[in-house]
């Protein structure tokens, strides 16, 4: 370990900022810890969380025609995120990231398109069923995001990147996450008012399933890893 240390000091020392950020994408083992880091970052843009999470109000005010009703249900949105991530404390280390993503996102693909199809039922008078379905199947996306893409992501970048590019590694990954995140919150606006809340909902289910996939294939596990086995796993 102590060697380890001192030969990533030595990288450090030798490479600037401009040519760390280079070998992100050029050092084949640097270039799969971009790739995963980059990987779980857009999926968590992909599955829509921060869609809910910045328009959840307009979209349950669209569903059960109240302003009142609309913020208590965004409240719960909310409530339901923050105690379900709760248990990832234990979760995430106990069965590994990899596993959480892979067992979190079809639940999250499946709870997105049923709420995106509850907006269907008929709300001529503003049905229990209406408005039940659609707080129900949001609120379920948002319990299987939480203990899953919710803390992956940010715990995943930060250890796959060998210590030299650490810094620089999980710079990129944060920044894309907050650039995909800005560019959903100009264009779901629009989505919504061209494709009706059913189709901008379906949609994201969609990406959820486009998530999975991208993870199956491009995300390796990182949990209980030496940093020795980390770079074995990304050469």
């Amino acid at each position: 370990m102590e060697n380890y240390l001192r030969k990533s000091g030595d990288k450090v020392y030798r490479n600037n900022y401009i040519n760390r950020l280079i070998q992100l994408f050029t050092v084949p083992r640097i270039r799969r810890a971009t790739l995963a880091s980059f990987t779980v970052m857009l999926a968590q843009q992909l599955c829509g969380i921060n869609v809910l999470s910045f328009y959840s109000s307009t979209l349950f005010q669209e569903a059960f025609h109240s302003d009142t009703a609309a913020l208590l249900a965004s409240w719960g949105f909310g409530l339901i995120n923050f105690v379900f991530a709760l248990p990832s404390v234990r979760l995430i280390d106990k069965y590994g990231r990899r596993l959480l993503l892979l067992c979190t996102f079809p639940h999250m693909a499946w709870c997105m398109a049923a709420a995106a199809f509850s907006f269907y039922i008929s709300d001529g008078n503003n049905t229990p069923a209406h408005n039940g379905c659609i707080a129900l199947f949001i609120y379920l996306f948002a319990a299987f995001y939480s203990p899953g893409e919710g803390p992956v992501p940010f715990t995943y970048s930060a250890e796959a990147f060998p210590i030299h590019h650490r810094e620089i590694g999980m710079s990129f990954s944060v920044a894309t996450n907050l650039f995909w995140a800005g560019v959903l919150t100009l264009v779901f606006p629009h989505l919504k008012d061209d494709l009706g809340p059913t189709g901008a909902l379906g949609l994201f289910a969609g990406f959820n399933i486009v998530a999975l996939v991208m993870i199956f294939l491009w995300v390796p596990e990182t949990a209980q890893r030496t940093l020795e086995e980390l770079d074995y796993i990304c050469e």
